[in-house]
């Protein structure tokens, strides 16, 4: 059912930027007498405002019935916004141009632009992970639809260009308004009379404007784009600067350096856990299950048990990083958390790390001995690789197990087997 509600508005959002982009793309080229398009965009045109209609009956129930707009909006603003689009949209519906006799009537529709910034808005903000790039590819939408009505302009004032053939006219007025916007500006096509110069001007001033838009805010987008990468060279800068000052061995550079681009590989791009914790508590929980959960279940000894443990376990765990060659705990610590192993290799040692008494990989866990026999470590734990690992805190463990004995008498047996 949240498919096909989800479906629907993708088709009546689709259908509202269609309809009117070929309104947008037509409207302009009404005012040019000589430039008509084919009467099958004509056609096409003329039909435009069916593509409206499911946006008219979603508004009219949205207003009617009071609903709430969306999670970005508060209740006032959200319902001023819907009757706008809604009156804009009747507008789009209607076919000024056939009515009234003239198609430069139907410029009045164009208002509707407004419910379709809404709707890009809207897709932008639900579309976290790729905001940058829906960024990009609208101001690439804006500014084409832009350039095309100042094209139209420019061949309304010179239409000295589309004599011969039409189409040849545009792409001469679509070159200019191309070259002025980009201030390069060759001068092989100059204004002539006094309207001209002040379109021109027109042109040249929304160039600027454009121009300093791009150098404000494109580059700032493609650097978010990766944001992964961003928090790499960041880092990367932050230990340059560091080892100018402390004068770091080149191996613990080396280490250093190597941590960062493990979690550059990784796509992580910052501290997830950092970020967890900004959140409300509600929401904390429901992240940090959805982040965990199927790490949890991949653990032998927990992938039997019911959904409320696996939550509560979830829930209790911390995600740690260590470098190869680094010590998780020395023989003979004392005990306060058990680990479980997401990815990496690992080494049980023995004799102050003489011996390797065996080796950890994905979905084995450790530390369990200690916890469960209240006793020192009774041997050493080192990584091999890079690993990620799940740390569960000796007073989570404790509070856990005291409500499911069954778990705690299956991890002593495998305590005693170890021991």
């Amino acid at each position: 059912m949240q498919d096909t509600h989800r479906m629907y508005h993708i088709f009546r959002q689709s259908l509202t930027i269609i309809g009117m982009v070929i309104i947008a793309i037509h409207v302009p080229l009404s005012f040019i007498t000589f430039l008509i398009p084919p009467d099958f965009v004509k056609t096409v045109y003329t039909f435009s405002s069916l593509f409206f209609i499911p946006e008219l009956v979603y508004l009219f129930r949205k207003v009617k019935t009071k609903e709430a707009g969306n999670l970005f909006q508060t209740e006032t603003s959200s319902r001023t916004r819907t009757k706008i689009s809604l009156t804009t949209t009747v507008l789009a519906i209607i076919p000024f141009g056939i009515l009234l006799g003239h198609h430069e009537y139907d410029a009045i529709r164009l208002f509707n632009l407004y419910s379709v910034a809404l709707i890009f808005i809207s897709i932008t903000r639900k579309s976290v992970k790729h905001t940058e790039k829906l960024r990009l590819g609208l101001f690439a939408f804006w500014l084409g639809l832009f350039t095309h009505w100042l094209a139209c302009g420019w061949l309304l004032l010179n239409p000295s260009l589309g004599i011969d053939k039409e189409i040849d006219g545009y792409l001469l007025s679509l070159y200019w308004v191309m070259q002025t916007l980009a201030t390069v500006g060759y001068g092989d096509i100059p204004p002539q009379n006094n309207a001209q110069v002040l379109f021109a001007m027109l042109v040249i001033m929304f160039g600027v404007a454009t121009y300093g838009y791009i150098l404000g805010n494109i580059a700032q987008i493609i650097s978010k784009l990766d944001p992964a990468k961003n928090y790499y060279m960041n880092n990367m800068e932050r230990l340059k600067a560091f080892i100018s000052q402390r004068n770091l061995p080149d191996e613990l550079q080396s280490r250093i350096r190597g941590y960062y681009e493990y979690i550059y590989e990784k796509k992580w791009g910052m501290d997830e856990m950092e970020f967890v914790q900004t959140l409300p508590q509600g929401l904390k929980q429901e992240v940090s299950l959805y982040l965990k959960r199927s790490m949890v279940s991949k653990i032998p000894l927990f992938d039997k048990l019911p959904d409320f443990l696996v939550k509560e376990l979830a829930l209790g765990l911390e995600s740690v990083i260590y470098t190869p060659g680094e010590y998780i705990f020395c023989e003979g610590e004392q005990a306060n958390e058990m680990y479980f192993v997401i990815k990496g290799k690992l080494e049980v040692l023995a004799n102050n790390g003489q011996n390797i008494l065996a080796e950890l990989a994905d979905g084995d866990y450790f530390g369990e001995v200690a916890l469960v026999k209240n006793s020192p470590r009774n041997a050493s734990i080192r990584a091999a690789s890079y690993c990620d690992l799940y740390k569960l805190e000796k007073m989570v463990f404790e509070t856990v197990l005291s409500k499911h004995p069954q778990i705690l008498e299956q991890i002593k047996i495998i305590a005693e087997q170890r021991s």
